[in-house]
């Protein structure tokens, strides 16, 4: 097994980070009210006091764990968009590879005509993977020229 590339993305675009942090910044102000309020104005502290803060903190959590994995080896190229697929695609199955610069696709996981399944996390640059049999697939890569001069090595 030849030595494997891998690229990550993460959601850590500026606008993203803010809304992380005023989201967290707000639910940790009101879990500490309700917390300050049971302990010294001896109000009964009730479910909803936790339920909102910890339900906005979990979510900020989880979009801030979403992240783009491609990894390339000798046997193909596997995609990780975390934490929603896993996907493995073998070399015999592809029919070629081309750099892409597009206009079109937003962010996250989604079906374009023009591109087919598209996982992108952030840029404008990637690889457009084409099949044996027809089929397309888009990956959003910051370095593309990169990654199909790692692909010709192990293709």
């Amino acid at each position: 097994m030849k030595k494997m590339y891998i690229e990550k993305q993460r959601l850590n675009q500026w606008w993203v980070l803010s809304i992380i942090i005023i989201l967290t910044i707000i639910a940790l102000s009101l879990l500490a009210t309700s917390i300050y309020d049971n302990l010294f104005n001896e109000k009964k502290m009730d479910l909803e006091d936790y339920f909102i803060p910890i339900l906005i903190i979990g979510l900020c959590g989880f979009i801030w764990s979403i992240r783009l994995i491609t990894m390339i080896d000798d046997k193909g190229i596997s995609v990780n968009f975390y934490p929603f697929i896993n996907e493995f695609h073998p070399w015999d199955k592809i029919d070629s590879v081309e750099s892409v610069q597009h206009k079109t696709i937003n962010k996250g996981m989604r079906w374009s005509s023009k591109y087919g399944l598209s996982y992108s996390i952030k840029g404008n640059s990637g690889i457009l993977i084409k099949y044996k049999s027809g089929e397309t697939f888009y990956i959003g890569s910051a370095n593309p020229k990169v990654l199909i001069e790692e692909m010709s090595n192990y293709k």
